[in-house]
Parts: structure tokens; C-alpha cells; sequence
């Protein structure tokens, strides 16, 4: 099976690349494969094994998707194939997997993965909260930054906990710098669902 570099894509709090999210896309229906073949031979064993691998990471991905604060940033998502793919597989998947629901949690999970491929070095998700993590990393503490490193950290902390408190916090900060300064870190149409 391949092996994630992330359990989770947090497509609300960073961006991804078209690569990763791909590769999630190959886990799963690599991952049916893997099963169906080991089926095949009579190894069922293995096959279930490879089932609960899926089933966990599929709970893990939908658990995060299905969040108060990942639902409000779902509908502004680039990737949202990928996450009404797992949604939809995880909701199908009920019980623990065992011998007898084996082939049809496999079927599932075949049914609802999604097969779209996405631009392997597109970004997706929040590129900009990506851009400040960025940023933050480039930036020191000479004292022309402090102002800047004060309103990236404001920004980072509604990505991290998005809601009216903190993007007023991070409004009232925004009439200070110029509007060109903040395109590449303000993703407009989040902060707008928070500041009617």
C-alpha cells in the first residue's frame, strides 16, 4: 500500500498540492485493488487487514471534515471532489470491518472515492493560509517586521480558529496596510462570511 505523508489533508487551515491530494486518491483505490486481488487468491486475511487501514484513515479524514469550522470553509474548497468522496465513503461504511461486510465495504469505498485527478503543482485549499505560514517562516525580528509579522500572526490565528471575534481582530488591522500588501495572505471571501 502506498504510504501518506499526511493522514488528513486540512485543506481549511493550509494548501495542498495537486500531488498529495492525488496521492490520497491512489491510497484508497490502490488500496481496493490491493484487497480485491488478495481476495482473489484467498487471502483474506490480508484483504480485510488492507480494509481496516482504509476504513481508519477514511473516519480520520471524515472526522476533520465533518467540523463546525471545516463545513464553513467547504463550499470556498477547490478540492471539494476529493472531500464529498470521503464523506460520502465513510458515511457508507458502517460497522467494523469484518469477513462477511468485507466485499461490500470495498465496493463502497470503490463507488464513492473520487477518480478526478487534480494539477499535481496546482495549490489547493487555503493557499493563503499557506502564504503566511511562509512568510512567518521568512520573516525576522527586525523592527520593520514587527508590524507585519503582527498582522500575519492575527491572520494565522483565524485560520487556525475562524470566527467574528477574530476576523474583526484581523479587520481592524487590515486598515493599516495597504490592500496590494495583504492579496497573497487574506483569503476574502472566508473572512466576508465572518464580518456580515
Amino acid at each position: 500500500m502506498i504510504n501518506l505523508h499526511q493522514e488528513v489533508l486540512k485543506f481549511d487551515i493550509t494548501g495542498i498540492l495537486g500531488s498529495e491530494i492525488n496521492q490520497h486518491i491512489d491510497f484508497y483505490n490502490e488500496g481496493v485493488e490491493e484487497a480485491y486481488e488478495a481476495i482473489k487468491i484467498n487471502d483474506e486475511r490480508r484483504a480485510l487487514s488492507i480494509l481496516r487501514v482504509l476504513k481508519s484513515n477514511l473516519d480520520r479524514e471524515y472526522k476533520y471534515f465533518d467540523l463546525k469550522r471545516f463545513w464553513n470553509f467547504n463550499s470556498l474548497n477547490n478540492a471539494y471532489s476529493y472531500v464529498n468522496g470521503i464523506n460520502k465513503a465513510s458515511r457508507a461504511l458502517v460497522g467494523t470491518p469484518n469477513y462477511r461486510n468485507m466485499s461490500s465495504m470495498l465496493y463502497d469505498i470503490k463507488s464513492y472515492m473520487t477518480r478526478c485527478r487534480y494539477k499535481e503543482d496546482v495549490l489547493y485549499g487555503n493557499k493563503f493560509a499557506l502564504a503566511v505560514d511562509n512568510r512567518l517562516d521568512e520573516i525576522t525580528n527586525q523592527k520593520d517586521h514587527l508590524h507585519t509579522e503582527m498582522v500575519l500572526q492575527k491572520i494565522k490565528h483565524f485560520y487556525l480558529h475562524p470566527g467574528k471575534g477574530t476576523a474583526k481582530e484581523c479587520s481592524k488591522l487590515f486598515n493599516k496596510l495597504s490592500i496590494e500588501s495583504l492579496e497573497l495572505y487574506v483569503f476574502k471571501e472566508y473572512f466576508e462570511r465572518y464580518l456580515k
